[in-house]
């Protein structure tokens, strides 16, 4: 069984704010469940290695609160220091980059998909995406069948996701041969309690920041930019 842990950043909903540079970004991370543990573990290890004393390691790396110092990171005596915040990222940027896993990005350009559904065509064009790229990476690793995992707590993105994923699921019965390449559907948990979601947000965040032309986040950008062109499954943005 092969999982692919997703998660989004910027809003589906086209806005009037200088964040908003008009892309919907869903990145995801994808790992053998004979790797998960080793994968997870190494993902758990590097937050511990920053040192935050925020519950033995069991805080959340959301990646917006993480950079602005927001959440739970937004009082006087929990703010994160630049190099903190720069330990952060590059110890997830090195978990994604490591060969026991796949990372299928998707960059949505919002002003192209407005159309009667609004906010909603954004959202099934990325998830039809990610859908077909994963089912390509299955494939191309010989996997037989794969499980997606996504952030909850938004009831449109979770049911948008749900229906994508069960209408392309229907439509390839019975079309791939000897079960090669079977996305099983989608499955909705607390990002808060699964670190390899928490990795897919980092990620999804590093692009949308990119493409708003941030220069703090080149680096990164760069680093997960090589599996654009090398993963089979990602092509590119």
């Amino acid at each position: 069984m092969r999982l692919l842990f997703v998660d989004d950043s910027g809003s589906p909903t086209p806005r009037r704010a200088h964040w908003d540079v008009g892309v919907h970004i869903l990145a995801g991370v994808a790992v053998d469940d004979r790797d998960m543990a080793s994968v997870a573990g190494a993902a758990i290890a590097a937050k511990e290695a920053v040192g935050l004393n925020m519950g033995g390691g069991g805080w959340e790396i959301r990646a917006h609160d993480v950079w602005n110092n927001a959440g739970p990171f937004g009082g006087k005596d929990a703010m994160l220091s630049m190099r903190q915040k720069r330990d952060i990222f590059s110890s997830m940027v090195n978990v994604i980059d490591s060969p026991r896993v796949g990372f299928i990005p998707v960059v949505v350009d919002k002003r192209g998909h407005k159309g009667r559904q609004g906010w909603r065509r954004p959202l099934e064009v990325g998830w039809s995406a990610m859908f077909r790229r994963f089912e390509c990476e299955l494939r191309q690793s010989d996997g037989e069948y794969g499980l997606i995992l996504a952030d909850s707590g938004r009831g449109a993105d979770e049911e948008a996701a749900r229906l994508v994923v069960e209408r392309m699921g229907r439509s390839r019965m019975g079309q791939t041969a000897g079960h090669v390449g079977v996305v099983n559907g989608v499955i909705h948990r607390d990002s808060g309690l699964d670190i390899m979601i928490q990795l897919a947000d980092v990620a999804a965040y590093i692009i949308h920041r990119h493409y708003r032309g941030s220069p703090h986040f080149r680096h990164w950008f760069e680093a997960i930019r090589t599996r654009f062109d090398t993963d089979p499954a990602a092509l590119g943005v």
